[in-house]
C-alpha cells in the first residue's frame, strides 16, 4: 500500500516516518520533485527534498 510523502511532515513530525515506514511499502513524493519546488527561482536548484525522500525511501 502507498501514500503521498510531505518533505515538512517527514522532517519536523517525530511520528510521521516511523508511521510511513510501518505502514506503507511505496512512497510517492507529494511536492518535493515538482519543478516549482526544485527550481523555484531562475537557474537555482535544490534538490534537498528530494533527496531526503529519496533517502528516507532507500532506507526503509
Amino acid at each position: 500500500m502507498g501514500s503521498a510523502i510531505r518533505y515538512p511532515a517527514l522532517t519536523r513530525d517525530p511520528h510521521y516516518p516511523t508511521i510511513l515506514a510501518r505502514e506503507f511499502n511505496l512512497l510517492v513524493p507529494e511536492n518535493a520533485m515538482k519543478c516549482g519546488t526544485i527550481c523555484a527561482q531562475q537557474d537555482t536548484y535544490d534538490f534537498t527534498a528530494a533527496d531526503t525522500i529519496v533517502h528516507f525511501a532507500q532506507q526503509h
